[in-house]
């Protein structure tokens, strides 16, 4: 975080209750009937290719990983919120906005960006839009686009 000027993450203090009530609907952890070799939270692009692949490769003993992808958003959505032209009219696809801040020079600079619920996460909801970033954030990071880019291609 620090090489974008941030100082931690951008937290919102409703997440944080809603994690402990959903901790304590669900009961004693220990308690499970199901195991999992993986447990992947949020169904968002890089939470669903991860358990995607990971549930189709073999594990140990040549038998296959088992994954749980959780998503805290509807499962139910349609194509059409895919609309490119504008933002999906349900709010209950939305999160509160995150708000970052970081300094330039002298200035500070506030960010307010909101995040999408859902399978498919942000992307389920703003059309899939899709960018690979400039090379200069990619060299800053000590990687040259021939590192990164058989990495796009395989999404």
């Amino acid at each position: 975080l620090r090489c974008c000027g941030l100082d931690a993450f951008p937290r919102r203090p409703a997440d944080d209750a809603a994690w402990d009530a959903a901790r304590q609907s669900l009961g004693d952890p220990m308690q499970a009937t199901e195991e999992y070799d993986f447990i992947i939270v949020g169904a968002g692009s890089a939470g669903s290719v991860l358990a995607s692949r990971l549930a189709a490769a073999d594990g140990p003993e040549g038998r296959q990983w088992r994954v749980l992808l959780l998503e805290e958003g509807p499962t139910n959505q349609t194509e059409a919120v895919a609309d490119p032209d504008r933002p999906p009219d349900d709010k209950s696809l939305w999160r509160e906005p995150l708000n970052a801040s970081w300094v330039a020079g002298r200035e500070k600079r506030t960010w307010g960006y909101a995040t999408g619920r859902g399978l498919g996460g942000t992307a389920g909801v703003n059309s899939m839009i899709y960018m690979r970033g400039s090379v200069s954030e990619y060299e800053a990071f000590g990687w040259g686009v021939e590192d990164v880019l058989d990495a796009f291609k395989a999404l």
